[in-house]
């Protein structure tokens, strides 16, 4: 009886791979400045433009206009696979982008911050505003307001 045995690449080797050496055959123009990159990156960070590439290979750039300010270089920035650091500020701008990209497989890791009856409601708003990122967070909020209701204002 013969065994079968699992054999996979490892995504680590991804990281080894100069992706800036490949030619920037791709453009990102966001809030009308040119950010250039390679068709690998663009589709790794946007399942938009991969399915876009199926249907017309040929495709070399995507327009984003975003209501928010920030820098589309943080995003181009994530393909390092190591842990990038932005402001909260940059929040709004980055969550206004992923949904354009249509991706979810980008975590914001926001650091916790203790819930008090002072600031509970204002923590519940801006955790709702980016539910994506703070959805833990957010079933706290809703469960310690609930918890303490007759201690708040």
């Amino acid at each position: 009886m013969s065994s079968k045995y699992e054999f996979k690449l490892e995504l680590t080797r991804y990281k080894e791979i100069p992706l800036d050496k490949y030619g920037k055959n791709f453009v990102f123009i966001v809030n009308e400045k040119r950010y250039q990159t390679c068709r690998l990156v663009a589709d790794l960070l946007s399942p938009t433009i991969c399915q876009l590439h199926y249907s017309d290979p040929t495709i070399n750039e995507f327009h984003i206009n975003t209501r928010n300010v920030g820098n589309f270089q943080h995003i181009l920035n994530l393909t390092n696979f190591d842990n990038n650091i932005i402001s909260e500020s940059e929040i709004p701008f980055i969550n206004e982008i992923l949904k354009i990209l249509n991706n979810n497989s980008i975590q914001i890791h926001i650091p916790e911050e203790s819930l008090t009856t002072s600031n509970a409601f204002e923590l519940l708003k801006k955790h709702q505003l980016y539910g994506q990122f703070y959805s833990p967070q957010l079933q706290k909020d809703i469960e310690f307001i609930s918890t303490h209701f007759c201690d708040l204002n």
